[in-house]
């Protein structure tokens, strides 16, 4: 989740070296010796990590624009380490002040 603005270049700048990660992958020949799964697993974790950082940011500004009041839990897993639902609320809370 991200915080603040400077949060939000750095992930900025993070999507944008994962997209030139997916895009050398396809430009770029796997080494020899390199199993066809293990590329596949390469390339579904840039995707999925890429993801992730596109879900942040456009959460991030929805938030930071008052669109998006509301927020739900998907599993207790995505909590476990993660943000309680409480500082999210004090969190989202600072936006709705102003």
């Amino acid at each position: 989740m991200i915080s603040n603005e400077y949060q939000r270049r750095l992930s900025l700048a993070q999507a944008h070296k994962f997209e030139q990660a997916l895009g050398n992958l396809d430009i770029l020949s796997a080494p020899d010796g390199v199993h066809p799964l293990l590329r596949q697993a390469e390339r579904a974790a840039l995707e999925s990590q890429l993801e992730t950082l596109r879900h942040d940011i456009r959460e991030y500004d929805a938030l930071s624009a008052g669109e998006s009041k509301e927020f739900s839990i998907d599993s207790l897993d995505e909590q476990i380490g993660s943000v309680s639902p409480m500082s999210r609320v004090r969190w989202e809370s600072k936006f709705t002040r102003r």
